[in-house]
């Protein structure tokens, strides 16, 4: 210890004092380590090859903390001075894992063809040796370290794949149609260059992407071991009437499903057919053989559709409708199925596939009066959808009737949004000018409105008498409940930018 206490670092570099700095790094009294630590830095700013045999001493006595040791082996590193090269290869031999790594990191800036066998004869003490090694190996390789190279192509370190396949460029490897040739090209993130490899790149890209190891699982074992780990990313579909959150595989694993074989796709279609599986695991199942794009899912998709399947509608609609069956017949006679939630899915489903052969049922689902609101609600925006300009004069007329309740107003304004006829202004205006109408069916109607004034549709009459309800359009709507009296205020405004 200091007989007159700590060295003080800060005025030591102040002053110059090299010596004394050199002596602050054998120091050992009270907060030696930090102090140690500043006395190196200090010195790398001050006299950096003064400072090379003190570091080195410093590196080499195992009283002084691994982690200030680690500091001094790095800022040896940064030095590169040929005296300090073999006392960091003896740190590399003989180091525990937290040394060993700092001294490949040292090493790997000196200009030394014998740093080479040194990483490689201790490339496993620690996971940053492998990289380095390789990144050396690009330098000073041959080509008998191909063999090792390719091998870390599939390390676990993505770091140590990378280097790797730069090592093998280097090299003048050429990656072939097999295995290790997928494992380079999704080291490079080539991923559209390793699914032309086909199904020999489906393990080594579950292998990056779900962090898959084989070991021997049963074909239970290992169906419920895959779906979750290839089902974990959320994404968003616009199916043109929602929003549909559903779970999506990454984008690599969706190229290997796609060039998936028996291996995956029996242990899924065993989970779809097995009566006492889960239904959300038979749901996940569907979605991955969506992805494959593997027919034989239809059948027990079907099952699922037309038997109670909450909350899982909107995956099993977006399976059938990825898979796109040729026969839809199956699916149009869910529309009489006795159970709404049912029927109303086979409707989506049927919007999403856009088949004319649709249109005729969902017709005479509207004139059945046995159907609740919002069963004919979603028949009549699937109409809108999918319709010919003979649906939409079906629509309209109904429109002008003005029978039923407002939500049916309300869906057919939407539908026929699009197609915009003029016969629907004076029924969009009588809705527009309804102060008891809900607003969601006022802004409907005022959005038909518009579509028409953009379709030059309007005569002057028409937009005589738009014009005073402009301000009421465009006007931001606040719609408040009070929950102390129940009460409900609106505005009647509609919020609506309206091109009058």
């Amino acid at each position: 210890m200091s007989l007159f206490g700590p060295p003080n670092i800060s005025e030591l570099e102040k002053k110059g004092d090299v010596r004394g700095l050199i002596k602050a790094l054998r120091y050992t009294g009270r907060s030696d380590d930090q102090i140690n630590a500043d006395a190196i830095q200090a010195l790398l700013r001050l006299a950096p090859l003064q400072a090379v045999d003190p570091l080195i001493a410093f590196i080499q006595d195992l009283r002084r903390d691994e982690f200030v040791r680690s500091k001094a082996i790095e800022a040896l590193g940064e030095l590169r001075d040929t005296r300090a090269f073999l006392p960091l290869v003896n740190c590399l031999k003989s180091g525990d894992y937290f040394i060993c790594g700092a001294s490949a990191r040292a090493l790997i800036k000196f200009d030394d063809p014998r740093l080479l066998p040194a990483l490689l004869a201790s490339h496993e003490k620690s996971y940053e040796i492998p990289p380095l090694a390789a990144q050396a190996m690009a330098r000073y390789g041959e080509k008998s370290h191909i063999p090792l190279l390719i091998s870390w192509l599939a390390n676990e370190n993505k770091k140590t794949r990378e280097q790797a396949a730069i090592a093998l460029d280097q090299l003048g490897w050429q990656p072939t149609n097999d295995e290790s040739g997928a494992y380079y090209w999704l080291a490079r993130d080539e991923y559209e260059c390793c699914a032309k490899i086909g199904p020999r790149a489906l393990m080594p890209m579950l292998v990056f992407s779900n962090q898959y190891k084989p070991i021997g699982m049963t074909t239970a074992e290992f169906s419920r071991w895959l779906i979750p780990k290839l089902c974990y990313k959320s994404f968003k579909i616009d199916t043109g009437t929602t929003a549909i959150v559903i779970r999506q595989v990454e984008n690599n694993s969706i190229l290997a499903l796609i060039m998936a074989d028996e291996c995956i796709s029996a242990p899924l279609l065993e989970i779809m057919h097995d009566p006492n599986e889960d239904l959300g695991a038979k749901v996940n199942a569907a979605r991955l053989l969506a992805y494959m794009n593997d027919q034989r899912a239809l059948e027990p998709l079907f099952s699922l559709l037309s038997s109670p399947h909450h909350p899982y509608a909107e995956e099993i609609i977006w399976a059938i409708s990825t898979l796109r069956p040729s026969d839809i017949e199956p699916y149009l006679s869910l529309l009489n199925h006795e159970n709404r939630d049912i029927c109303m899915s086979a409707i989506h489903l049927l919007d999403r596939l856009g088949s004319e052969l649709s249109i005729n049922p969902l017709i005479a689902l509207l004139d059945n009066n046995r159907y609740l609101d919002n069963i004919n609600y979603e028949a009549i925006i699937t109409l809108g959808h999918i319709g010919d300009i003979d649906v939409i004069e079906n629509l309209l007329q109904r429109l002008l009737k003005m029978n039923g309740p407002e939500a049916i107003h309300r869906a057919l304004l939407i539908a026929l949004k699009n197609k915009p006829d003029p016969r629907a202004f004076e029924p969009a205006y009588r809705i527009l000018c309804d102060s008891a109408a809900d607003h969601s069916t006022r802004l409907a109607a005022a959005e038909l409105l518009s579509a028409l004034h953009q379709d030059n549709q309007l005569d002057d009459n028409a937009l005589n008498m738009l014009t005073p309800l402009r301000e009421m359009i465009q006007s931001e709507h606040n719609d408040h409940y009070s929950s102390s009296d129940c009460g409900h205020t609106d505005n009647g405004k509609i919020g609506l930018d309206f091109p009058l």
